[in-house]
């Protein structure tokens, strides 16, 4: 159970002015090695960067704990339409167990309650010319105590594969407005990321390099990130770097494929000491 005055002090850390939710990352995938703007089958934050299995669509379920006890939850889904991929994830982020009190102190609380923000998004890839195209809409509730609000958002993004080992990217994210809550109204934690990533094929375990930079109007200064993955037989190896002028973290997680299965897993270490971040995911290949 935690003091109201010490959730809402970790809220503008945790959650901005209540929409960072959004800037929380999809899947242990992505927590392992860093939010870049490159292909991914589920946990890409560019829109452009869907990928689908030859095998057909597929389904990721994603569960976990982020900074300050806040617990998350993804349902994502992938296939082949409309001549190109789409794409549809839901999330929840929440606290549970607040208590408000008054200055007062007191053995019980006078209330108890929860925070949480949800989202529904689709997005939607397709190759153009010699470069991918991506775009994204979402929806994003938000509850904190009795109030509520809700907004609208839209993603874009672009990804141009330069040979058959280098790739870049381009993202821009949370484009849109919140109603409600009058003049405290959040607005959408805006980010423009750009990055690349290197396949060293010619190496032992082909070795995948990814770093990008991100702008985001709730920060100051850039963020800086590096990432790798390795692959041994089923096996998948990751680890990131994240730098920015307030936080230094560090990922790492790994991937194992059963078949039609895959089980991944991720963590987070951060200079913020507000926790240590941990999401598994479940990834299952559907029949086509």
């Amino acid at each position: 159970m935690k003091n109201i005055l010490l959730y809402l002090s970790l809220l503008s850390i945790v959650f901005g002015i209540g929409s960072g939710f959004l800037s929380v990352p999809y899947s242990a995938e992505t927590l392992a090695r860093g939010d870049h703007p490159l292909p991914a089958e589920f946990s890409t934050i560019n829109p452009a960067g869907i990928q689908v299995s030859d095998r057909g669509p597929a389904m990721n379920m994603s569960y976990g704990s982020w900074l300050a006890d806040s617990r998350q939850m993804t349902v994502a889904y992938t296939t082949s339409k409309f001549g190109g991929q789409l794409s549809t994830k839901g999330r929840y982020v929440g606290l549970t167990g607040m208590e408000y009190r008054t200055e007062t102190p007191t053995d019980d609380p006078i209330a108890q309650f929860s925070s949480y923000g949800a989202s529904f998004e689709i997005q939607y890839a397709r190759m153009l010319n010699n470069m991918k195209l991506g775009i994204g809409l979402k929806t994003v509730t938000m509850e904190l105590y009795t109030a509520g609000t809700k907004g609208y958002a839209i993603d874009a993004g672009l990804l141009l594969p330069v040979n058959n080992d280098l790739e870049v990217g381009l993202a821009v994210l949370n484009l849109g407005s919140f109603s409600g809550w009058g003049q405290d109204a959040p607005s959408f934690p805006v980010r423009i990321i750009g990055g690349s990533g290197m396949k060293f094929k010619s190496l032992p375990m082909n070795p995948r390099i990814m770093t990008s930079l991100e702008w985001t109007s709730q920060t100051s200064g850039l963020i800086f990130r590096l990432g790798d993955e390795i692959t041994w037989k089923q096996l998948i190896l990751r680890s990131g770097v994240m730098y920015s002028s307030e936080v230094l973290s560090f990922s790492g997680g790994f991937g194992i494929n059963f078949g039609i299965y895959n089980i991944s897993y991720g963590f987070q270490i951060g200079s913020q000491d507000l926790g240590i971040p941990h999401l598994i995911d479940i990834s299952i290949q559907l029949p086509k």
